[in-house]
């Protein structure tokens, strides 16, 4: 009897021991180890800090007028000149005015500017007939004032082109202008964007920016890269111009331009060089 009594003794004891033990075992000194789970996965897209975009200004100057042009005093809109031909004041500042000229194969523009009058090939006739828009500003921040031309050139279906020129006097009075090269801005942006995709989703990236586009990539197509398209828009700003441009998604089974989100941008001129800088890719 003693020793059945020993032995039911020592049975409980030893799990009464066992207990202790496993709850010691799970104190926060010592935890539990956690259950291992797997990550979470992530589009293939490194993240990093944007380059600023800088390229150089296509320099032209202007043309004297070969003839003797009669000014006209009184503003019409772009249509009414467009139907009346000739020449035209679309624009005029106290100090600037800008004309259409009517010619055989083309639309000159013709600038006044105090007593400087020249002539420019810039784009700013377009079926939508928007008529330009100028801005006398110290935009490179050299004391001097330059005039900031903003020329509506390309419209169509995903096309809304605004066109920069920007112009200044030489010492002789002649005029001067500096177009910024779309082309070449977008080589610059396009070779930052990133795209990936991740089980049904698809993602586009700028610098640390980014968004989702799945919904705005066309059934059955394939998406293979995000660029800049042919939107671009500017409002004056202080030392600048402030830029809005759409990003559109290319690939196989995708017909036109399929705009899939916006960026903006601050645009700086200085010494002949454009640069683009403070890029913020944003969901459109």
């Amino acid at each position: 009897m003693r020793k059945f009594l020993g032995l039911i003794l020592a049975l409980a004891m030893l799990m009464t021991l066992t207990a202790c033990q496993k709850k010691d075992a799970e104190t926060p000194e010592n935890p539990a180890p956690p259950q291992q789970t797997e990550p979470a996965e992530t589009p293939e897209i490194q993240l990093r800090d944007l380059e600023a975009v800088a390229v150089n200004a296509e320099v032209a100057e202007g043309r004297i007028p070969g003839g003797e042009y009669v000014l006209p005093e009184k503003q019409v809109s772009m249509v009414q000149w467009l139907e009346q031909g000739a020449l035209g004041l679309l624009v005029q500042t106290e100090e600037v005015s800008l004309y259409g000229v009517e010619s055989k194969d083309s639309y000159p523009a013709l600038l006044r500017w105090g007593d400087s009058m020249e002539e420019f090939d810039w784009l700013y006739v377009t079926p939508q007939a928007v008529e330009p828009e100028l801005w006398l500003m110290d935009i490179d921040g050299d004391g001097e004032t330059e005039l900031v031309a903003d020329c509506y050139g390309g419209s169509g279906t995903g096309v809304s082109m605004e066109y920069i020129y920007i112009v200044e006097k030489d010492a002789d009075g002649r005029l001067v202008s500096h177009e910024l090269p779309w082309s070449d801005l977008c080589d610059q942006v396009d070779r930052q964007f990133q795209m990936a995709a991740m089980n049904d989703s698809v993602y586009a990236a700028l610098g640390k920016e980014l968004v989702e586009i799945t919904d705005r990539i066309p059934e059955e197509a394939e998406a293979e890269r995000v660029c800049l398209g042919w939107i671009a828009g500017y409002t004056p700003a202080e030392g600048g111009l402030n830029g809005t441009f759409g990003v559109v998604v290319e690939g196989t089974g995708i017909q036109g331009p399929v705009y899939v989100a916006d960026v903006e941008g601050f645009l700086r001129y200085e010494d002949g060089e454009f640069t683009l800088e403070n890029l913020h890719l944003l969901s459109n």
